[in-house]
């Protein structure tokens, strides 16, 4: 029995395999569960998540190989700290300070400590549309005797950008009267002016 407590401890807290029945169980030192989620989470964060789950027994915390019963397990902390060399680690401590949890060889086991990891999030498969290519051509002439082209007919050096509908209107009737053509609409020019602002 002193051999097997002293092997067990000469461990180090490193991984260690539990056999049960038919199956090899994965255990991680409370260092090694930190670790585990740190590149997920802070430091401080990981250790408050171990905790909860520890209290919620969705993490079941072992004690020198024996599970820790839940009674016991809400005044357990798992403890951040920064080592000398600047790493963090994690240490099970009391809350009510009621016992030392540096005396004994804690244990999570590995697949309840990665069940507290985020889900990976999905990649969302982009459907790309293929465009033709436009050749960089000249911009699209506007039909003659459309507003389009009425615009443009007066406001060759695109005015039009500072001018109003009305404004515009007043330039064309009295185009459109000397050469005698119709000329478009208030509202054929003012529906031209609003595509052209989009």
């Amino acid at each position: 029995m002193k051999k097997a407590k002293a092997e067990r401890r000469a461990t180090g807290g490193g991984q260690r395999r539990h056999a049960t029945i038919g199956t090899a169980v994965m255990k991680l030192s409370p260092a090694e569960a930190l670790d585990l989620l740190c590149p997920a989470f802070s430091p401080m964060e990981a250790c408050r998540k171990l905790t909860e789950a520890i209290h919620d027994n969705r993490c079941r915390l072992e004690c020198d190989g024996n599970v820790v019963k839940p009674h016991i397990a809400v005044d357990i902390l798992v403890e951040p700290r920064l080592a000398d060399d600047g790493r963090w680690t994690a240490k099970i401590v009391s809350a009510s300070r009621q016992w030392w949890g540096e005396k004994f060889q804690w244990s999570l086991d590995t697949d309840e400590v990665k069940a507290l990891l985020p889900e990976p999030k999905k990649a969302k498969r982009r459907r790309r549309k293929r465009r033709r290519k436009q050749k960089p051509s000249e911009p699209e002439k506007a039909k003659p005797g459309s507003a389009d082209a009425w615009i443009d007919h007066v406001c060759p050096n695109g005015e039009w950008r500072l001018m109003t509908a009305k404004d515009i209107l007043k330039k064309i009737l009295p185009e459109a009267k000397a050469l005698g053509v119709k000329a478009p609409s208030y509202s054929a020019v003012a529906a031209a002016l609003l595509k052209r602002s989009t």
